[in-house]
């Protein structure tokens, strides 16, 4: 997930990449139509069978892996943007009477000190992070391959709440590469233009490691440009894309938005997780 503007989203622990991101939204629809804060029990067949992967040998191994990972992973959210969300998220749950009771009583006995000091905080301007989890529990019968998982409520309400969780696979397995897949999820999560994002940004997001930005931006920046290009070709970004030059140098993108197609796949993939 990108930040435009001040803080950050810093991960902490193994180092994740989209397919950990797979693999939590997978965990995630399974509680939709259930209470939260009970957990869930599968068969890890059942999970790599939903990811589309092979549950033989080297599939259900990264599933796994990746399964494991999330669970030792820890995510730090110092966004005044997202931080504002999450005290909305909390105040709004409170005041609804059609919430999960055991829900509410957590989220009030876990966070209320801590959403209060977050709303204090963004009032007066002052730095502020929260750190959560993904995974609240896990619970692995390594022989039979079941598993019984808890994930971390607010860690739910926050990115459910935002619709970064729905995965149009359909769409996602169509394109080539990690890094197509990660932006057009970002561009699926626009209803309309992105913002401007600068090349450094990009690389952010994509998790590149250039050590020297001055020699390396030109090999990332064809790299996104065949990215772009592709996901263009595909039409599910208009062609008004390009790339602009501020007064210090740097080069970023302007003019990326879905398309019509997009959006309307987006909503039947909605559709049909909800149905």
């Amino acid at each position: 997930m990108t930040i435009i503007g001040d803080g950050s989203i810093d991960f902490y622990g193994p180092q994740l990449s989209i397919y950990h991101e797979d693999v939590y939204c997978q965990l995630v629809s399974y509680f939709r139509g259930q209470l939260i804060t009970s957990p869930v029990k599968l068969h890890l067949k059942q999970l790599c069978e939903d990811l589309n992967v092979d549950p033989g040998g080297s599939g259900y191994a990264q599933v796994k892996r990746r399964l494991t990972d999330l669970d030792k992973s820890k995510i730090r959210i110092s966004c005044p943007s997202l931080l504002a969300n999450l005290v909305y998220v909390f105040f709004e749950m409170k005041k609804s009477t059609g919430n999960d009771p055991k829900l509410q009583s957590y989220i009030t006995h876990q966070y209320k000190d801590k959403m209060q000091d977050i709303a204090e905080a963004l009032r007066r301007g002052d730095p502020y992070y929260l750190t959560m989890g993904f995974i609240q529990n896990l619970g692995m019968n390594g022989r039979r391959r079941q598993a019984t998982i808890s994930l971390d409520p607010l860690t739910i309400l926050l990115f459910d709440g935002v619709n970064t969780t729905l995965i149009n696979r359909m769409v996602r397995d169509s394109v080539k590469t990690p890094k197509a897949k990660k932006i057009l999820g970002l561009i699926e999560s626009y209803s309309s233009n992105l913002p401007l994002m600068l090349g450094k940004q990009w690389a952010s997001f994509l998790g590149s490691s250039i050590s020297n930005w001055d020699t390396g931006n030109r090999a990332f920046k064809a790299d996104l440009t065949a990215v772009l290009e592709e996901l263009e070709s595909r039409e599910y970004i208009h062609n008004s894309w390009d790339y602009f030059e501020n007064e210090a140098g740097d080069w970023g993108t302007v003019g990326l938005r879905p398309t019509s197609k997009l959006k309307e796949q987006r909503r039947e993939a909605l559709a049909e997780l909800l149905n």
